[in-house]
């Protein structure tokens, strides 16, 4: 049996225990990076704000705000969810991207390229917001016209909100598209011709995500005019440069390059994987320092290529002066609920980036310096192509003491160094 003592990069030194249940913090954000993910807002007090954007699930947008502050992407882009580093400046507007049409969390030929340009006064954003374009008159009219609230229209996405909203998130997405002004007799009409699509075809469906996928494609059936352009080929971020390869690796970033882009760690998968009770150890190990940690993963489980359930978060520090911490989350934790994604069906993303961007434990920016650290990835009860290493504990006294790797593990390693910024 093979102990490990792994703890943290020196980031996590000042780790205080937050307990096995997760309660490090009251504000618990929903789910998965998809158009699951309801509202969140979890960071302010770290100046961080999280905008959610929806025609279907836009992937790979380019989201800034009124004074051209730019979100990063989670997930290498493969997810609705963009983070700002500060409070942005409204409007946000969104440009380009991808519709992840039929909610895979995957980009394929099935999808479509955005079509029209976004923009909100919230932290949602969706032809919806865009219409009504933050006017207060704008949603007493929509409220008169179909019942729906502020709240339905601005601090939830369509599909996770109402069947009214569905319907006019459809209704404006079309109306925009067909340059129909808010209010107008045309905008009306569109209106009208969704409720009417909808009461026809899915009144008795309860399912509300469900509801959101099928009205959109018959409203994209409704138009004369072709408007769906395929997504023929969508270039994969982790294939230039952040795909680990299941054997040693080596990679070297720049300090200017963003916290999830060196830290976010893809790995290879075999596609549509079903496995329960899948466990992750990201082990460190600072080259020169004396300083390592764990970042442990438990309680995993995925659907025919989809995570469909993540049971807590553990990290455990220690550093070059033998100082000790550790925290845990869990699995209500939006740090847990995003831990990890399967990006194109085939690749693993250990999303290390958010767990730092988002951790209040120590300052994310320590993450960023130059350093050299020595990695090492264990999993169990999924194929990784790696080595077997056989039974394997781990100690985790942020997570009720030692976790018991099964015969099944196998691991990966290599070095991720980061470098000063090339002049």
């Amino acid at each position: 049996m093979m102990k490990l003592t792994y703890l943290t990069l020196p980031l996590f030194l000042l780790f205080t225990a937050c307990g096995s249940s997760g309660s490090c913090s009251s504000n618990t954000i929903a789910t998965t990076p998809t158009s699951d993910v309801q509202e969140n807002n979890h960071s302010e007090s770290k100046q961080t704000y999280t905008v959610l954007a929806e025609r279907g699930p836009v992937f790979l947008a380019k989201v800034y705000d009124a004074k051209g502050l730019q979100s990063t992407n989670a997930n290498l882009g493969y997810s609705n969810i963009y983070h700002f580093e500060k409070r942005p400046v409204f409007p946000i507007r969104l440009e380009g991207g991808v519709i992840d049409l039929n909610r895979d969390n995957k980009i394929d030929g099935s999808d479509m390229k955005l079509d029209i340009n976004m923009s909100s006064y919230s932290k949602v954003i969706s032809p919806l917001t865009t219409m009504i374009e933050g006017n207060q008159s704008r949603i007493k009219y929509l409220n008169n016209y179909l019942s729906i609230t502020k709240e339905e229209i601005e601090d939830r996405v369509p599909s996770l909100s109402s069947d009214n909203a569905v319907i006019l998130s459809n209704a404006c997405y079309k109306a925009i598209r067909l340059n129909y002004s808010f209010g107008s007799e045309e905008f009306n009409e569109t209106v009208d011709e969704v409720k009417r699509i909808y009461q026809e075809n899915f009144l008795t469906l309860k399912d509300t995500k469900r509801l959101a996928l099928l009205l959109e494609k018959k409203v994209l059936e409704s138009f004369e005019t072709p408007v769906k352009d395929s997504v023929e080929v969508v270039s994969n971020d982790v294939s230039s440069g952040v795909e680990l390869d299941n054997d040693n690796f080596i990679y070297s970033y720049s300090i200017s390059d963003s916290i999830e882009t060196i830290w976010s760690i893809p790995i290879g998968i075999k596609p549509k994987v079903t496995a329960s009770d899948v466990a992750i150890a990201v082990s460190f190990a600072k080259e020169g320092s004396g300083s390592n940690g764990t970042v442990l993963i438990l309680g995993v489980n995925i659907s025919n290529g989809i995570v469909t359930h993540i049971g807590s978060v553990a990290m455990i520090g220690e550093s070059s002066t033998s100082s000790k911490g550790s925290v845990a989350y869990g699995e209500r934790h939006h740090i847990t609920q995003n831990a990890l994604s399967i990006v194109q069906g085939e690749t693993l993303l250990i999303n290390m980036g958010y767990i730092i961007n988002n951790q209040d434990i120590v300052s994310p920016s320590s993450f960023k310096k130059v350093s050299r650290t020595d990695v090492a990835i264990y999993v169990s009860n999924i194929d990784i192509g790696g080595s077997r290493v056989g039974e394997m504990t781990i100690e985790s006294d942020a997570d009720e003491g030692l976790y018991h790797f099964p015969n099944r593990t196998e691991s990966i390693s290599g070095v991720i160094e980061i470098k000063e910024k090339r002049k």
